[in-house]
Order: structure tokens, then sequence, then C-alpha cells
């Protein structure tokens, strides 16, 4: 009833302030989200408040506090079994070892976020994971840095980028091949 509509509501409001980039209002409102959630059960919710909550702390560059979010999201999203979800909260989760310099892990969870992508045939989640993978071959601190490896994926998500028009994720794209 009326409760599980206010809890969804409190995130979708958190949500709204996170895309503001108000940080400590998105994450006052997620928690009271997740808390109400919890309250009810409300399993899928739960699993895509705390993803919302991973994603608010990697914005703060908090990056081991959002990882900790982002397992508990991607537990219960393969107990759900809710894969777009799912290869959503690897992809991030690959994106955070990234940048706690842990490009073997970064590597091993961007290209399970792909896989799951592909099968979900989420044009989105392909291109998105393409280009971060192309993005850590081009990092010079992978030990397995090479630029053509790099070039190939960020190409290929490029052309997957005009197809759908996600012109944020071409600009970002054609930056790192730049």
């Amino acid at each position: 009833g009326r409760k599980d509509g206010v809890a969804v509501n409190l995130g979708n409001i958190g949500n709204v302030y996170k895309n503001l980039a108000n940080y400590p209002k998105a994450l006052e409102y997620l928690q009271k989200s997740l808390h109400m959630n919890e309250e009810l059960g409300s399993k899928r919710v739960i699993a895509g408040t705390l993803h919302n909550i991973g994603l608010v702390y990697q914005s703060l560059s908090e990056n081991t506090v959002a990882l900790e979010y982002y397992q508990k999201s991607m537990a219960l999203n393969e107990e759900l079994n809710n894969k777009s979800w799912l290869a959503s909260t690897i992809g991030n989760i690959g994106n955070v070892y990234r940048y706690l310099g842990d490009y073997s892990k970064a590597l091993e969870y961007l290209q399970k976020a792909l896989v799951i992508s592909e099968e979900l045939h989420n044009k989105d989640g392909i291109a998105i994971n393409l280009g971060n993978i192309g993005a850590l071959h081009a990092d010079r601190n992978f030990k397995e840095f090479n630029a053509a490896i790099a070039e190939e994926y960020l190409l290929n998500a490029m052309v997957l980028c005009r197809e759908i028009e996600a012109k944020q994720y071409l600009y970002q794209f054609h930056k790192v091949l730049a």
C-alpha cells in the first residue's frame, strides 16, 4: 500500500538530488528509502537503492564505500536473477576497482558485465562496457596497457553509441581515444 509508495518516492527524490550533485541530500533520501524498503522486505527495490547509494559514494570518490554498497546490490540481484541491474552493478564494480588501482579485477568485472549485457541484447550496456574496457586498456598504469586493443574496444563502443544516440558516452569515449 501506502508505505511502499512512500519508500519508492523517497528513493526517487534521492536520485534527483544525486543527479543535481547534491550528494548529502541524495544520501539522506536514499538511506531513508533503503530503511523503509528493508522494513517492507522489498528485495528488488533494496538492490536498486543499494546500487544508487553506491553511485553517490562513487561520485564522492569514496570508492571503498561505493564498493561495499555495490557488492550488497550485486548479491541481491544475483539472488533475484535480476540480470539487467546485475550487469550495471558489476560494471560499476569494475570501474571502482579501476579507480582503486586493481586493474586485473577491474577487467574481470567489466568483462562479466559485458557478457551479461550481450546475453540481454542491451546495447547501452554493451556500449558502456566496451568503452570502459577500452578505457582500461588505454590506462598507462594498467600492466596490460595496449593502445591497439584500447582503440578497438573504444571504436566499437563509439559505433554503438552513435547507433543508440548515447551522446554522453560517445563524448566520454572519444576523449579517451584522443
